[in-house]
């Protein structure tokens, strides 16, 4: 999923709207990762989950 890029990195509160924009729910940025990526915690339904999300948009599952 693309998401909306600050220059050639995506901002932490982009990270966070292209995370509720996959359906998470309660998304807590908890920091920036390695090479551009932001390390996020969101919960799909009763589960909490850990993801990244990198500099493009896209989601992954951690």
């Amino acid at each position: 999923m693309a998401g909306p890029l600050a220059g050639n990195a995506l901002a932490g509160g982009a990270a966070k709207a292209v995370v509720e924009a996959d359906g998470y729910k309660r998304v807590v940025v908890l920091g920036p990762g390695p090479s551009g990526t932001w390390r996020v915690k969101g919960h799909r339904g009763h589960t909490e989950v850990l993801l990244t999300v990198d500099e493009a948009g896209s989601v992954t599952l951690d």
